[in-house]
């Protein structure tokens, strides 16, 4: 056989052998990002079914039936409302602490969403009704102010993007 033959099929053979090698590795990385995003979401669920969470959303639900009575569920307060709550509202008290904690688990879960880690249907079903959005993202921006937050980064977008999926 002469060598340029030799060297061909080794080639060939070489070519044959990277290709699925790459398969392979395409297969193990979905893998390991199906691991991931599994994780992920256990340990959202297990964050968000705390002891500490379970009393913050309750609290916040309660503050919410307090400002809306029984359209809690149907309206975000309004901006007065939100003004009045950040204004009249102890930052040491039991209410900023529970606002506080549902806050920052929703702002997380956003981050998620928005980085394409946890998808919205798992992000608005797998835990308590997004509508308590609309207690959280009025006061996030009587907090804030204008301007303070990027809308993508604040749970307005995240309230918006809800609210469009229930039409």
């Amino acid at each position: 056989m002469p060598a340029n033959l030799i060297s061909l099929i080794i080639a060939v053979v070489s070519a044959v052998a990277a290709a699925i090698s790459v398969i392979f590795a395409w297969k193990a990385t979905r893998a390991a990002e199906r691991s991931n995003t599994i994780a992920l979401i256990a340990g959202l669920h297990q964050l968000y079914h705390s002891e500490a969470t379970f009393r913050a959303t309750q609290r916040v639900w309660a503050l919410y039936r307090h400002y809306q009575g029984k359209d809690a569920d149907e309206h975000p307060i309004t901006d007065r409302q939100a003004q009045q709550f950040v204004a009249e509202t102890d930052r040491f008290s039991d209410d900023w602490k529970a606002v506080h904690d549902a806050t920052s688990f929703w702002r997380y879960l956003n981050l998620l969403v928005n980085q394409g880690f946890v998808d919205e249907p798992i992000a608005f079903g797998a835990f308590s009704s997004p509508r308590i959005l609309g207690f959280l993202y009025p006061i996030e921006n009587a907090f804030v102010g204008e301007g303070g937050l990027a809308y993508e980064e604040s749970l307005r977008s995240l309230y918006d993007r809800w609210k469009a999926r229930q039409v």
